[in-house]
């Protein structure tokens, strides 16, 4: 229970690094920032976040100003802060201000679990978490936007989120519905709705080297 083993290709020995503490702790996330640090969330019990040239685990706990111990995505954007998604909302970690500000309904968003964490190319994060729709946080502007079924989505249940290098947004919702967002004007476009996806998930989307879009 949160464990963590590191394979060292050279040598082909394996060390076994404690994370996090609890019963049945789960790491839902690995994440490697700038500096070579690992990050990892777990179902329960906190962020730890691994010096790898200390061999040293620090834990991040609702202790050190987290808003829940329960981290299900880690995600560090352009300008170096870490962002985790965490079951009731958005925390986000400033390294060089050595603070902790939470992004929670009472701060505008729109749900509270947050099990995806997406930076487009604007700056904006997007998040979600299943069944509420989409929370897109303006960090420059310091506001937070809102998609779901008012707004044009097909559905408030998003899967998966993608974005190509033209910055276009594309999504999956549990319905095997597919559709794209434009982040400069929010024009939502659907796709298309397969019939044999109608009763599964939209998990993932990937481009290979030839620009084909595998789902």
């Amino acid at each position: 229970s949160g464990t963590v083993y590191a394979v060292h290709e050279k040598s082909g020995s394996i060390e076994r690094l404690h994370v996090a503490d609890g019963n049945f702790t789960i790491i839902n996330n690995m994440y490697e920032d700038k500096y070579g640090q690992l990050w990892f969330g777990s179902q329960r019990n906190s962020s730890a976040m691994l010096n790898t040239s200390r061999g040293r685990p620090n834990n991040i706990t609702t202790a050190n100003g987290l808003s829940n111990n329960a981290i299900w995505t880690v995600h560090e954007s352009a300008s170096g802060n870490i962002w985790l998604g965490t079951v009731d909302g958005v925390d986000l970690i400033s390294p060089t201000e050595k603070s902790i500000r939470h992004i929670g309904k009472e701060q505008g968003l729109h749900h509270e679990r947050t099990t995806t964490l997406l930076e487009d190319q604007q700056g904006q994060v997007w998040c979600f978490g299943n069944q509420f729709g989409i929370s897109i946080i303006d960090p420059k502007n310091k506001r937070i936007k809102y998609l779901g079924k008012a707004q044009g989505l097909p559905s408030n249940e998003v899967t998966v989120l993608f974005e190509e290098k033209n910055g276009l947004i594309w999504m999956g919702s549990g319905g095997g519905e597919i559709f794209t967002v434009d982040p400069t004007n929010m024009i939502i476009k659907k796709i298309t709705n397969i019939p044999d996806f109608a009763t599964f998930y939209v998990n993932t989307f990937k481009l290979d080297n030839s620009g084909q879009l595998w789902i």
